[in-house]
């Protein structure tokens, strides 16, 4: 039998086992070039197709796989996918300041937006007032890395330098060009152990696998200017919301069988029905809400329709079988069914402003 004393001792060892070893073993896989390059043209696809919210998530997924990633970037790739993330953040998730950070990586790494689809003159105008940030160099240098050296958004680093308020992809690669360790970092945050004094210059064989990227952007910017500018987008009037990119974006290419788009929305939700400027949906079922969820995937409601699931799942949730009221009017089942029917409330609420305000953040939540 084993003694409590060794066996108290064994559990503490296992106990503080170093969480990021087990979290590197748990989470990086296999993960190679062909797969991110598939994992890229699949994100480009559901793009092409405008189904930003599968889109989002395929770029959320290939960002954190990239980590795993068992060679050396290419800043090619790398640009695809930070102008995806750009794209993506700025028009499904509303969130401009992190677009803004994915905005800068993917334009420096290529000037041209790397996307399936022609963005809409609102994101056009986003990446043209795109504020400035300054590269920032540490004090010291780097340290000499042990076998290996390091790498940043694909380019061998020859010191503590990178952009500031800009995600960074930092690998630390072998002579063979293969993974040590790869991480995503912030700004000019460093790890301390790559951080010293004197530092050291990056081996030869670094500098050889690294590409140049003064031709590569040079390429880029000449690509760049040589396209026509975007037309301007439309001027904002009284049939028309004074925010929102949908309303602005032109009507063919984004929105053909929209029957909103452009206009002011005036929308009703009560029941099973669903009223927008007029146009009355009837939702009681499957099939009828399959119909509305068409629509406003045709109007690229996205947030509108998150708000409209949640409605639809809370309210059946809450419907007296026997009355045919929601719990909250008949008083029926208080304890768990007023939840359910105030929950139905919020997203009825929700799916109302999402679509008379597509702009508007946290309201069907």
């Amino acid at each position: 039998m084993t003694p409590w004393p060794v066996l108290t001792l064994l559990l503490a060892a296992l106990l503080f086992v170093p969480r990021t070893a087990l979290a590197q073993e748990e989470v990086c896989g296999e993960f190679s070039e062909s797969d991110l390059v598939s994992a890229l043209d699949r994100m480009d696809k559901e793009m092409a197709a405008v189904n930003l919210p599968a889109a989002w998530r395929s770029a959320i997924e290939t960002r954190k796989e990239l980590r795993c990633l068992d060679t050396l970037i290419e800043p090619h790739e790398l640009a695809r996918l930070a102008h995806a993330m750009a794209f993506l953040t700025y028009l499904d998730q509303q969130d401009e300041a992190t677009a803004a950070a994915w905005a800068r990586l993917a334009t420096a790494l290529s000037p041209k937006p790397l996307l399936p689809l022609k963005p809409p003159p609102t994101y056009a105008a986003f990446l043209a007032d795109l504020p400035k940030t300054e590269a920032r160099t540490l004090d010291g240098g780097l340290a000499k890395v042990k076998k290996g050296a390091i790498f940043m958004d694909g380019y061998v680093l020859a010191a503590p330098k990178a952009s500031t308020e800009t995600p960074h992809f930092v690998q630390e690669i072998d002579k063979k060009g293969q993974r040590i360790d790869a991480w995503w970092q912030d700004g000019v945050a460093f790890r301390d152990e790559l951080l010293a004094t004197p530092g050291s210059e990056p081996p030869r064989w670094a500098v050889a696998m690294s590409p140049s990227p003064s031709t590569e952007a040079s390429v880029e910017v000449a690509e760049a200017e040589a396209e026509p500018k975007p037309d301007a987008p439309p001027p904002v009037t009284e049939e028309t919301h004074d925010k929102g990119w949908i309303s602005k974006a032109p009507e063919q290419e984004w929105m053909p069988n929209c029957p909103w788009a452009g206009k002011a929305v005036h929308a009703e939700a009560e029941g099973d029905f669903v009223v927008v400027n007029g146009q009355t949906w009837n939702v009681a079922d499957g099939s009828g809400m399959a119909d509305f969820q068409k629509v406003l995937a045709d109007c690229h409601a996205w947030r509108a329709e998150r708000s409209f699931t949640q409605w639809r799942k809370a309210r059946h949730q809450s419907v007296d079988v026997n009355t045919g009221q929601t719990q909250i009017d008949s008083l029926v089942h208080l304890v768990g069914g007023a939840g359910t029917a105030i929950a139905a409330e919020v997203a009825r609420k929700g799916l109302i402003k999402a679509l008379e305000d597509p702009d508007r953040q946290g309201d069907e939540e």
